[in-house]
């Protein structure tokens, strides 16, 4: 069993968070609530949790502060963060402080939450694999990392080596490794295969980075270039790779930061310097440039959006940002994106192989396009006035919206803004904001356990009997009939 602790000052969404996961069905097992930050960091250092759900905003220390104090003393946990729309700068610190996930609260559904512990409990798995699969070295890799120095500052290396006692062979190669699959899906056929040639088989994790130490022992030169083949076959079907010839264990770590040198410019397309053994936080691409990005994405404007999307990947190597920060920002593109569409069943961008800077630009463009083309909810119209209206209503159903602030978010006259909508669309626009409202709840009322009340207020319906009146009117049916009809399990 995994175990979870959930952190959120409100009690009501404690709760709900509790009861609406079947934990143990799950593979976890729920160790603990607490309402501040500083609550969960006693817990989290008492029983180290595997998974921590917590909120950004709280009392006494924050998410973010129990974020960065847990990786500060070294606590292994996944931090799932729950957050609102507006905390987005939050949720990007958190994210660069070490946080796996984040659900915004609004949206939160119990699939969706039951699909992020999923994926969670899945790497949790994966890591567990890739750590047994691994022979454990009884020296530490971290500690030759850190003594050995910067770049160009490597001279401690012999200083190093001639403390270890004993290595697992006189030779070693060093692979570098960006692989997008888990690790447990290659690294115990690779083992498996080199068996006979090798002695051991360490991995190293640093910087978003695999490293691989395949230690031999003095091997005839036909079987080195049977190791060399066997490598090269594995390794090209996984991500991009460096790996060096036969070295000594001297070199071990001068060829680590060279490997990793060497992806980054192929990563670029060409020389440059990449920035390793940062103790801050690399910088980011310019806050207004995402947030123009994500305004052309929610308006609809495909164009302006393709050109903020081409700017970012401009910044992105302007800055010369590290693989696997360009892959997290990748990651909060596309979620945002997909929290807008409100569709998450599409396959993500890491379904695919991601080998340079070019091409995940064109990954990133292809998946705008597509979400834009095929997935906004709406049907198009012949205003720009009554499409702005529509694109808001799908984007905030939830929230209060009436007549007389859709007139001023477009700067026209209440009864003109009526009349023009009814005749492009055909209906009044509080009855096109039931049917949007409606068909929400329909897919909520079959693909969730949510309790009924609970879905009207998700929905925008503050008042159980009006929910009830209005999803009567334009289905024929009250919720619990629609339920029983289409999800006849849940009662």
């Amino acid at each position: 069993m995994w175990k979870v602790l959930i952190v959120e000052d409100e009690v009501f969404v404690r709760a709900s968070i509790r009861e609406i996961i079947n934990w143990s069905e799950m593979g976890y097992e729920l160790i603990g609530e607490a309402g501040t930050g500083r609550e969960a960091l006693d817990i989290i250092r008492a029983q180290q949790p595997h998974v921590v759900l917590t909120d950004i905003r709280m009392p006494e220390m924050d998410g973010l502060e129990l974020v960065r104090v847990s990786r500060k003393e070294g606590h292994a946990s996944k931090f799932i963060m729950l957050t609102s729309m507006g905390e987005f700068d939050d949720v990007r610190l958190a994210m660069e402080y070490g946080a796996s996930h984040y659900i915004l609260k609004l949206s939160m559904t119990v699939e969706h939450l039951r699909d992020t512990l999923q994926k969670m409990a899945t790497e949790l798995t994966e890591s567990a694999a890739a750590g047994q699969s691994a022979a454990k070295p009884s020296w530490s890799y971290e500690q030759w990392w850190q003594e050995s120095g910067q770049p160009g500052q490597l001279g401690g290396e012999d200083r190093i080596y001639s403390g270890i006692s004993q290595t697992p062979g006189p030779y070693v190669y060093v692979c570098t490794v960006y692989a997008a699959p888990p690790e447990s899906q290659w690294l115990s056929a690779l083992q498996e295969n080199l068996e006979r040639q090798t002695s051991a088989v360490h991995l190293f994790r640093q910087q978003g980075f695999v490293f691989l130490y395949i230690w031999v022992h003095d091997v005839p030169d036909d079987d080195e270039e049977a190791v060399k083949r066997e490598l090269a076959e594995h390794l090209k079907s996984i991500g991009i790779y460096t790996c060096t010839e036969r070295i000594v264990p001297a070199e071990l770590m001068k060829k680590s930061r060279e490997g990793l040198q060497h992806l980054h410019d192929h990563w670029y397309g060409a020389e440059g310097t990449l920035a390793m053994g940062r103790e801050e936080p690399e910088p980011d691409i310019a806050w207004e440039l995402e947030k123009s990005f994500l305004t052309a994405f929610e308006a609809g404007d495909k164009q302006v959006c393709l050109n903020k999307l081409e700017q970012i990947w401009q910044e992105i190597a302007q800055m010369r940002l590290s693989i696997p920060h360009v892959v997290r920002i990748m990651e909060r593109l596309e979620t945002q994106c997909r929290r807008i569409t409100r569709k998450t069943d599409a396959p993500t961008l890491y379904d695919q192989s991601l080998t340079g800077h070019e091409q995940t630009k064109q990954a990133m463009i292809s998946f705008v396009r597509g979400q834009m083309t095929h997935h906004m909810p709406w049907q198009e119209y012949d205003h720009p006035e009554v499409m702005k209206i529509i694109r808001y209503i799908h984007q905030h159903y939830e929230e209060n919206i009436s007549v007389k602030a859709m007139a001023e978010k477009v700067n026209m006259d209440v009864n003109y803004v009526s009349g023009l909508f009814k005749r492009k669309t055909g209906l009044n626009l509080i009855s096109y904001l039931h049917e949007v409202r409606i068909s929400q709840a329909r897919q909520l009322l079959i693909k969730t356990d949510m309790p009924i009340h609970q879905i009207g207020e998700k929905v925008g319906y503050v008042h159980d009997n009006y929910f009830n009146k209005i999803f009567k009117r334009v289905t024929n049916l009250t919720p619990n009939e629609y339920r029983r009809q289409h999800h006849p399990e849940i009662r």
